[in-house]
């Protein structure tokens, strides 16, 4: 692969040098005709007439035709045009020479006076065509360095070269014959640089897979001229000699051959541009070879008329003036190899049309005053004279822009009306979106509006979904998915059973029931939110923006059966998509569709962003509607008072970090000297947690009063969660029955923090460790819960606390922590529970220090007493 890139790289500069050469030679060539005597024609290699020069030159005027051979000049033997050059060149202007000509068999001699190459002829003859073919050069390199690399653009340039170099080149065949066999292989060769453009472009045709080297068989028959003509030019004088090389065929003879296979891949390329048009198998194959069509009547249509004008009625032209139109053919490949979107072919080619009325018009207005000229002041010789174009000219350039408007407004009215009314489709889409306020009804209105005035054949609107940042489908039309696409985690069959009638749509309209997402990590979603533009199957294939993984790209668009996407922007971000198919007619999207689908988006962008806005409000409504049912729901389920205990003094305390926590404590009465404890923590908030709390709270209450130990009652109020709860929620939650009379408290954990004990006369608080498993409650049906017994003494003080106290986190995002909880609770011997508890909870205030918290706190001191 290095290897190719690096022999095509030296290719290219080779090519490039060849034509810096060929520029300078061809200029240094002409200056030195400028103001310098000649013939008063001008005559090939091989002394036989060209058809190049200006009307008013002596030499057509003394009846020297094109295809005439000069076989002597005042006497002199002439074997090459540079013979004839020379034995001029020392004559001096005005003064008459004396030509020996040979036509079709018959000689004559011609008397035409020495002419000078002044300025006129220098820019009429050797600067028009030298401009048309550096137009040509730059053209080719335009083209390769937009699409580097691919067959195309080197066929491309590869012909702009050979095309190029043959206009260009022109004058210099006729005047110092430096480049003429060069000339000669380039003359050969770039109609079949055309046939081969052809047969790759706008789409590689089917013959070339079965016989894949025809592709480059065709240039045998120009190989085999290029050879011919080199050993002519060669061993010029040995053919005409009668020698051995007499056989050989003559110069008109390689000639007419060469025409012959120039006029058979001119065939061949029409045949192939008329085949693409109305049997490719893409559409933007056709609309290629539509825009190429147009490119050929535009170069070729003109000149055929101005020629077959001049041979009936014969009126004089500026020949010169013809290589122009030349220009376009080029100009329309080049610009379907580089746009291969063409959204706007249509307006180009109805620009067209409106170019060739008018170019006609202006030919058959000169043809018309030559005609008058001649008829009635044909004595005068005014239409012969050189004044006459400047005139008509003038006139042109003062009824060309009034006429063109005229004539293109009647062209637009005729042939290219749209088939919706641009304006009224504008107007409902703004009415439509300021009145629609659900995010459904806008997905549907925009579908219809596209499928509808565009006559689509299917697409989709996906909105982003702003907690996952992925891509939904919220509506969808037609034949969503390829059939047998694999999805990735679905495979559609190879039937169109996914696709069914919308019950609720009575037009019929068919709607996809599956349901697809992209992922905003998505190659193809990142492009696009990066280009911020429509997307087309053809970018993703054509434009080097899109080289990096094309194969993801084209997945995701074939995933969505679409021909081209459009991305719903607000504030620069990319909040949706618009996926679309192709339309039913078969043609591409023009330029009129795309302005319209990219104000459908951006009003449709609006819309939605308002419609979501809406919701927002309406949810964080309903949101604290709800939170203050939670809130009423979980504070009627806090205890208002702790319960009187005798030997026992108890304290508690809880604060949500939200309008509404997680955390709660309960407290079950279970004699004078005998109560139970429940701090827990659940996962959901608002009503759902809330819900939670209060299942908990009942189940522990009835399982309370049955005659079950702390394992046992823990056991059973977890098969209880687990049935009761939806998954994903869990309660993490401690049990303890204080016994006063018995000094001892009986603990289980499901997943609590660890309560601190700090015994009276000890130094140290610590952890209580809790013996068997500690899941929470609601993740595992059968758990092994374990009794865990702590024997008190009159003093003692126990903390139960839910990770919020730990947890609290400062400015510097320290979190609190066991140590400074314990330390807190060491340094509060002398303190009864309800200091104890205030203290800990300004200690926790005095760390935090206003920082923001994000998790519940609540914490139960229970103070042993004598």
């Amino acid at each position: 692969m290095y290897a190719r890139g690096r022999l095509a790289t030296i290719f290219f500069f080779m090519l490039t040098g060849f034509m810096l050469l060929i520029c300078i030679v061809t200029w240094i060539s002409a200056l030195s005709w400028f103001n310098r005597p000649f013939a008063g024609f001008l005559v090939y290699k091989d002394t036989f007439v060209s058809a190049s020069g200006q009307r008013d030159w002596p030499g057509p005027h003394a009846g020297i035709k094109f295809r005439e051979r000069i076989l002597a000049v005042d006497s002199q033997p002439i074997t090459e045009g540079a013979d004839l050059v020379n034995t001029l060149r020392k004559k001096s202007v005005g003064s008459e020479a004396t030509y020996r000509v040979e036509s079709q068999g018959q000689i004559r001699e011609v008397v035409v006076p020495v002419a000078l190459f002044d300025i006129s002829d220098f820019l009429n003859v050797f600067l028009v065509p030298f401009l048309v073919g550096f137009i040509l050069y730059i053209m080719g390199f335009i083209v390769y360095f937009l699409k580097p690399n691919t067959p195309t653009s080197w066929t491309f340039l590869v012909l702009c070269f050979t095309l190029g170099t043959m206009i260009l080149a022109g004058l210099e065949n006729q005047t110092s014959y430096f480049l003429v066999p060069f000339f000669y292989t380039i003359n050969t060769l770039y109609a079949f640089n055309f046939l081969h453009l052809f047969l790759i472009f706008p789409e590689r045709k089917r013959i070339l897979e079965k016989f894949p080297a025809l592709e480059y068989l065709i240039y045998v028959p120009a190989v085999i001229l290029i050879v011919a003509f080199q050993v002519y030019f060669t061993i010029f004088q040995d053919i005409f000699s009668g020698g051995a090389w007499s056989w050989f065929p003559t110069y008109k003879e390689l000639g007419s051959i060469n025409r012959i296979c120039t006029l058979l891949c001119v065939v061949g390329m029409i045949a192939l541009i008329v085949h693409t048009r109305f049997k490719a198998s893409t559409i933007q194959a056709k609309q290629r070879a539509r825009v190429i069509f147009w490119g050929v009547l535009i170069s070729f249509g003109p000149p055929v008329i101005i020629m077959t004008l001049v041979f009936f009625i014969k009126i004089n032209f500026p020949w010169n003036l013809l290589s122009f139109f030349v220009v376009f053919f080029p100009a329309s490949i080049a610009y379907s190899i580089v746009k291969h979107n063409l959204f706007d072919a249509d307006t180009i080619i109805k620009r067209t049309v409106g170019y060739i009325i008018v170019t006609t018009v202006v030919i058959g207005a000169y043809v018309c005053v030559s005609l008058v000229l001649n008829m009635f002041l044909g004595h005068y010789e005014l239409s012969q004279s050189k004044i006459f174009p400047i005139l008509f000219t003038l006139g042109v350039i003062l009824v060309f822009n009034p006429l063109r408007d005229r004539i293109q407004a009647i062209v637009d009215r005729l042939f290219y009306r749209l088939e919706y009314n641009y304006q009224e489709v504008v107007q409902k889409i703004s009415e439509t979106m300021r009145s629609l306020l659900k995010l459904d009804e806008i997905g549907t209105s925009i579908m219809d509006t596209a499928l509808g005035a565009l006559f689509i054949d299917s697409g989709c609107v996906m909105l982003m979904n702003r907690q996952t940042r992925d891509y939904e489908c919220i509506n969808a039309r037609g034949e969503f998915f390829l059939p047998g696409t694999d999805l990735g985690s679905v495979t559609m069959p190879d039937t169109l059973e996914n696709v069914k009638q919308d019950e609720s749509d009575p037009s019929g309209t068919l709607v996809n029931r599956i349901e697809i997402d992209i992922s905003y990590e998505d190659p193809l979603i990142q492009k696009i939110a990066e280009r911020k533009k429509e997307v087309t199957i053809y970018d993703v294939r054509e434009d080097s923006f899109f080289e990096e993984n094309r194969a993801s790209y084209e997945k995701t668009f074939q995933r969505l059966n679409a021909t081209m996407i459009i991305p719903l922007i607000y504030e620069d971000r990319v909040t949706g998509l618009i996926s679309l198919g192709d339309k039913k007619s078969g043609k591409f999207y023009r330029r009129e569709d795309i302005n319209l689908l990219n104000t459908l988006a951006n009003q449709g962008a609006v819309a939605l962003e308002n419609a979501f806005m809406l919701e927002e409000v309406i949810e964080k409504e309903r949101m604290e509607e709800e939170l203050s049912i939670a809130k009423d729901l979980q504070v009627s389920m806090l205890p208002a008072e702790c319960p009187r205990v005798e030997g026992l003094e108890i304290a508690a305390y809880s604060m949500s970090a939200m309008e509404v926590g997680g955390d709660f404590y309960d407290f079950i009465e279970m004699g004078a000297d005998k109560a139970c404890l429940v701090i827990g923590d659940v996962t959901g908030k608002s009503v759902s947690g809330a819900l939670v709390m209060s299942a908990s709270r009942s189940i522990f209450r009835m399982l309370s009063e049955e005659n079950f130990s702390v394992a046992d009652i823990m056991i059973r109020a977890n098969r209880r969660t687990k049935k009761d709860i939806k998954s994903g929620m869990f309660v993490a939650l401690l049990y303890a029955v204080l016994d006063a009379k018995e000094k001892r408290i009986q603990m289980c954990s499901a997943g609590q923090t660890q309560p601190i004990h700090l015994r009276a006369g000890a130094e140290t608080a610590d952890l209580v460790e809790t013996i068997g498993d500690t899941f929470p409650l609601g993740i595992l049906e059968e758990v092994d819960y374990q009794e865990t017994q702590v024997q008190v003494a009159s003093g003692d003080k126990l903390v139960f606390y839910t990770d919020g106290i730990v947890e609290a986190m400062n400015p510097a995002s320290e979190m609190f922590g066991f140590e400074r909880l314990q330390e807190i609770i060491q340094q509060s011997k002398a303190l009864n529970a309800e200091a104890l508890l205030k203290e800990i909870i300004e200690g926790v205030d005095d760390f935090a220090a206003g920082a923001a918290q994000h998790d519940d706190i609540t914490i139960i001191v229970v103070n042993v007493e004598g």
